[in-house]
C-alpha cells in the first residue's frame, strides 16, 4: 500500500531549488578550471563517480533529474511544439546513447581517457569553450524534442538508465488513476507509456517528480519496491 505522498507542488519547488544550488556549484568549478587545474584532479571526479553511482542505485536517475547542470538549464529551456515534434521522432534515437557509452567505455579499456582528461586539464580555455559550444548545440536540439540531448545522446545518462532498472525507487500508478493523459505531456523524458496502463520506463524517469503535480486524481507516486522491476 502506497503511503499518503507529500504536497508535490512542495517536492517539485524543491528539486528546482537543488537543481539551481548543483548549477551554480557546477559553474563556479568550470570557472576555476578555466583558471586553474580542476579538471586535471583524478580525485574530484573519482568522488563524483562515486556518489553518482550510489545515488542512482538507491534513488533512481536522480542525478538527471536533480543534480545534472546539463540537464537542469535544458529543462529550462524547452522550446513550445517540442513535445509533438518528439512523437514524430523514430524510436531508434533511444539506442544512440548507448552507442555512445560502448564508444566510452572502448575508449577507457584502450587507455583514452585519461590522456583526455589530462588535455582538458592542460588546456582549460579549450576545454570551457567547448563544453559552451556542446551546451548550445544541446539547447538548439531542445527543439526537436525536450530534453533531447537527455533522452538520446547524454552517455551518462545510458549508464545511469541501465543502474536505475535495478533501483528499488519506482514511480506507481494507483487503481484509480482516470486516464487523464495528464502525466503523458508532464512528463519531459517522455517516458509515461498510456499503453501500459501509464506506467513509465525506470530506465528513462529522472524522478523529476513532474507528473505528480499534474495528475488530476492524485493517483501516481513514488515509493521504494522490488529492485530489478520493469515497468511499473
Amino acid at each position: 500500500m502506497i503511503r499518503k505522498r507529500r504536497d508535490p507542488f512542495k517536492l517539485r519547488r524543491l528539486r528546482q531549488i537543488v537543481q539551481l544550488v548543483f548549477l551554480a556549484g557546477f559553474a563556479i568549478l568550470l570557472v576555476k578550471a578555466v583558471f586553474g587545474r580542476v579538471l586535471g584532479s583524478y580525485v574530484p571526479l573519482l568522488v563524483l563517480t562515486l556518489f553518482t553511482l550510489i545515488l542512482t542505485l538507491v534513488l533512481g536517475r536522480v542525478w538527471c533529474g536533480w543534480v545534472c547542470p546539463m540537464g537542469t538549464v535544458l529543462y529550462w529551456t524547452r522550446f513550445k511544439g517540442a513535445i509533438e515534434r518528439g512523437e514524430r521522432l523514430s524510436g531508434r534515437w533511444w539506442a544512440v546513447k548507448y552507442v555512445l557509452l560502448l564508444l566510452v567505455l572502448v575508449g577507457a579499456l584502450l587507455g583514452l581517457v585519461p590522456p583526455a582528461l589530462d588535455w582538458m586539464g592542460e588546456n582549460p580555455i579549450a576545454s570551457g569553450t567547448g563544453i559552451i559550444l556542446l551546451l548550445g548545440a544541446s539547447v538548439g536540439l531542445n527543439y526537436y524534442a525536450d530534453l533531447f540531448w537527455c533522452r538520446y545522446l547524454c552517455p551518462l545518462g545510458g549508464a545511469l538508465a541501465l543502474l536505475s532498472r535495478i533501483s528499488p525507487m519506482r514511480r506507481t500508478v494507483r487503481v484509480h488513476c482516470n486516464d487523464c493523459s495528464v502525466c503523458v505531456d508532464a512528463c519531459p523524458m517522455g517516458c509515461v507509456d498510456p499503453r501500459r496502463g501509464f506506467a513509465n520506463d525506470p530506465g528513462g524517469c529522472t524522478v523529476c517528480i513532474d507528473c505528480l503535480p499534474a495528475c488530476t486524481s492524485s493517483s501516481n507516486g513514488f515509493q521504494f519496491s522490488r529492485p530489478f522491476g520493469g515497468w511499473r
